[in-house]
């Protein structure tokens, strides 16, 4: 007897030229968009602009782990810039109220980094430019 093969595979939607995992898919019945995977899930870069023209053209920064061509598990990188999160819920028809309503604590905790990371970038910059700012005395 043959031993068994176990060939694993990582398929990236949102780099491979042959598989594509998309954003999102139109509803028929409630006549609009909705996400795939989950609304969180970030678009491939570059996509952000068909969110407003051709939903179906997104394609997701998702990935599946498969065995043998079955899928083991995926998952997806979130989306962590606020602007674009706004763009995905107006293409699935989610009113900011809605948003906030629905996922407040997450989108409060998207703010709360954005505003972190600009801060850590400001202190990089400024350190680069060997920029020490004194506090007033």
């Amino acid at each position: 007897m043959e031993p068994r093969k176990y060939r694993f595979r990582m398929l990236n939607g949102a780099n491979s030229r042959y598989y594509r995992l998309k954003l999102f898919e139109y509803d028929e019945e409630e006549d609009r968009w909705t996400a795939v995977h989950h609304p969180f899930t970030s678009p491939k870069d570059g996509h952000e602009e068909f969110m407003a023209t051709d939903p179906g053209k997104c394609i997701a920064k998702a990935y599946d782990m498969v065995l043998n061509g079955w899928e083991l598990g995926g998952g997806s990188v979130r989306i962590h810039r606020a602007y674009v999160q706004k763009k995905v819920f107006d293409a699935l028809k989610i009113t900011p109220e809605d948003a906030q309503a629905k996922f407040g604590y997450l989108l409060d905790a998207l703010t709360a980094a954005e505003q972190k990371q600009l801060a850590l970038l400001l202190i990089k910059v400024l350190d680069h430019l060997d920029v020490h700012p004194q506090p007033p005395l």
